[in-house]
């Protein structure tokens, strides 16, 4: 009688930990899919990253607008792959400046219209938001 019960529970056991593994899957899945418009996903993710180039303008996520105005000038950044890493350990990537961008508008709390002051600036590559 004894092995009956305990293989009942071992089952409902197992039935409650595959739930609690969907229910993480579906909430993940969830965050996940909010991530475009999350607050924190701009400031942490996103942020400096430019998002479009149209001619001399590019359209560049700053996450906080707030404190902008159109005298910032910024250094943008492009991840480069380096080749010949040998060294266990050493970064594969290095940044390279490429240009620099001054702020022509703000378009809404994240977003901003820069205009290209110098280099070849293209989608992806980064603003380092520090005031120089």
């Amino acid at each position: 009688m004894q092995s009956k019960q305990s293989s009942a529970s071992t089952s409902v056991k197992w039935i409650t930990r595959a739930n609690l593994n969907v229910l993480m899957i579906l909430v993940l899945i969830g965050s996940l899919s909010g991530c475009a418009n999350n607050p924190f996903y701009h400031k942490y993710v996103m942020s400096g990253q430019i998002v479009n180039v149209d001619g001399d303008e590019v359209m560049l996520c700053v996450a906080d607008t707030s404190e902008l105005d159109t005298t910032h000038e910024f250094e943008v950044l492009r991840s480069v792959f380096i080749n010949g890493v040998t060294e266990e350990g050493e970064s594969l990537y290095s940044l390279e400046n490429v240009g620099k961008v001054r702020l022509k508008a703000i378009r809404d709390q994240h977003y901003a219209v820069a205009t290209i002051i110098s280099g070849e600036i293209v989608k992806h590559d980064m603003v380092e938001l520090s005031r120089n």
